[in-house]
């Protein structure tokens, strides 16, 4: 299957459809998917490009694509410290490979991975963040990587107590968030 512009077909619009309506109605908006196991990690960047590869419905997302349609590179969290105020979950500053780094990009400068790669969690997140810098720049939005809660070397699905120890750390790390929210 040849690659296929997915902005023309899918992408642009989808996440603006359902989180354009609440935005003005809500105190934050925290995106959520899962990282490598026992991993907790709030991304501080978000970024317009995406990886290559075969999406949902098959099809091919050119490598390197553009998200949507627009100039603004990255977004950085808005999220408050308070969601990493708790040992398991920090901060992840790594964009385009450079781990440790924690000066965000130069304005403009075109990175091509956000805090978690160029996966869909990453086009979720940046679309919601420029979303939020268009209609309410003070909102706090970002994205929580949880621990991951299958493993495929054991080919255990869904433990129980593993289920139960991630919305430990996500409940807490929420609470803490949520105390102080501006």
């Amino acid at each position: 299957m040849a690659a296929i512009n997915l902005i023309q077909v899918i992408g642009e619009g989808v996440v603006e459809k359902y989180i354009k309506p609440l935005i003005s109605e809500v105190d934050a908006i925290i995106t959520i998917s899962q990282a490598l196991p026992n991993e907790y990690n709030i991304d501080v960047f978000g970024t317009l490009t995406r990886g290559g590869g075969d999406e949902n419905l098959n099809y091919t997302r050119e490598s390197l694509s553009k998200a949507i349609s627009t100039d603004l590179e990255w977004i950085k969290t808005t999220l408050n410290s308070g969601f990493t105020d708790i040992k398991e979950v920090k901060h992840e500053w790594l964009y385009d490979e450079k781990d440790g780094e924690i000066n965000p990009p130069k304005d403009g400068v075109k990175i091509n991975e956000g805090s978690g790669s160029n996966y869909l969690s990453n086009e979720i997140f940046y679309r919601v963040g420029k979303l939020r810098t268009k209609l309410r720049p003070k909102l706090e939005t970002g994205h929580f990587h949880i621990s991951k809660i299958q493993d495929e070397r054991t080919g255990e699905d869904l433990n129980p107590l593993e289920i139960k120890e991630v919305l430990a750390v996500v409940r807490k790390s929420l609470n803490k968030g949520i105390k102080k929210l501006k």
